[in-house]
């Protein structure tokens, strides 16, 4: 049975104010991230992905830092839900299934610190984590709404995306 990467009830919450997500703890603001210097955000899933409570964990790439926002803090609703327009134009949301890596080590060290202080949110050094998630088998950029249409066109008998595939499976074969 594979442990989830974070897994523990926070009592926090994020939200969108102004160009910033902030992380509240108890009604309290205790960081904020800047919109403007997100570079790629990876949500890693269990299952599918499929739905909101599938999400583990968001790892927020900025240019000097990777911030990793525990599921428990709302990120998949409150913030990637809210400001489509935002998340479109941006086209930097990727995932990956936890099945399919290990957090690199910097991570894991704020693993145990997530989980054991009740801390939604722990920072690291970009260059500390940038090269195991760049290895990652990353699908995207797709926004959830994306990534929920493509579900259905695949769930569909003569999709495209279904007969796409067959041909090149065809094409293969000769």
């Amino acid at each position: 049975m594979m442990i989830p990467f974070f897994r523990h009830h926070t009592g926090a919450r994020t939200a969108w104010k102004g160009q910033d997500i902030v992380v509240y703890v108890g009604g309290v603001e205790t960081d904020r991230i800047g919109a403007a210097e997100i570079e790629r955000v990876v949500l890693v899933h269990r299952s599918d992905g499929n739905t909101p409570g599938d999400l583990e964990v968001a790892l927020i790439q900025l240019s000097n830092e990777i911030v990793a926002l525990s599921a428990d803090t709302g990120i998949a609703g409150r913030i990637l839900f809210e400001r489509q327009a935002f998340w479109n134009e941006r086209a930097c949301i990727y995932w990956v299934s936890s099945r399919s890596v290990a957090l690199p080590r910097a991570l894991r060290r704020c693993r145990g610190g997530l989980l054991g202080s009740g801390v939604p949110i722990a920072r690291v050094a970009a260059a500390e984590a940038t090269e195991a998630l760049d290895s990652w088998p990353l699908a995207g950029p797709q926004t959830w709404e994306e990534r929920k249409q493509m579900r259905i066109e695949r769930a569909r008998p003569f999709s495209r995306a279904n007969m796409a595939a067959a041909m090149s499976t065809a094409h293969a074969g000769h």
